[in-house]
């Protein structure tokens, strides 16, 4: 973690009084499996599908079933060049706390392995 993330979840916790948890990209994908793709019906994966996507212009977001969890996907300007990356994190309204994907160059593996467990979850179902 560099200086920069260090300083973003102090100002997090100061702000919205959320603690910051980093993730890999492998847990980040299991905690979503659990909370929007297990049991989901075609309609709430392809919404999740979406979401994981992102958005160009927006925050894309998704509420849970349970309303508890919500996975948001950003765009974030990157340096003078504009440069985007997207930055994935859930949070989690319960206990006040927000994980985040730890690397955010990572979302298109992130994106990936939502996109194979949709289809896996598909299959299982059938």
């Amino acid at each position: 973690m560099g200086l920069s993330d260090f300083l973003t979840d102090k100002i997090v916790k100061k702000v919205t009084g959320a603690e910051t948890i980093r993730f890999s990209t492998d847990a980040m994908c299991e905690l979503v499996k659990e909370h929007f793709i297990q049991g989901a019906d075609d309609s709430f994966l392809e919404t999740v599908r979406k979401t994981a996507k992102g958005n160009l212009f927006k925050i894309a977001n998704l509420f849970s079933k349970n309303n508890r969890y919500e996975l948001r996907v950003q765009n974030i300007q990157i340096g003078i060049l504009c440069k985007t990356q997207k930055s994935v994190y859930v949070l989690d309204h319960e206990k006040n706390t927000f994980y985040q994907l730890d690397k955010d160059k990572n979302w298109k593996k992130f994106y990936t392995t939502i996109d194979n467990m949709i289809k896996l979850e598909k299959i299982h179902r059938n």
